[in-house]
């Protein structure tokens, strides 16, 4: 676990494009989930009512966080060294 720590470290040193983004779609999900946590009660009210077209206010929601959780998620994968055979160019 140690080794992925120094590996992580050092890639996100030497890049600060990759730090800057791991760190900013890392922080933008620890937001929205506080959000969604603080505010559950108030989007499931809204999202309820039937005068409108909030029934599409939860289908927004899950489209943001997946954008913003896989952004995150790919950068943290990048920082550690994990690649696709794909993205090295190897099939």
């Amino acid at each position: 676990m140690r080794l992925i720590g120094r590996q992580m470290n050092l890639r996100l040193r030497a890049d600060p494009e990759l730090r800057r983004r791991f760190f900013l779609f890392g922080f933008s999900s620890i937001v929205l989930y506080t959000l969604l946590f603080l505010y559950s009660q108030e989007i499931l009210v809204i999202s309820s009512r039937t005068d409108g077209a909030y029934f599409l206010l939860p289908v927004v929601i899950v489209l943001v966080f997946s954008f913003v959780h896989s952004g995150f998620t790919n950068y943290f994968w990048r920082a550690i060294g994990v690649r696709s055979k794909m993205a090295l160019g190897k099939r």
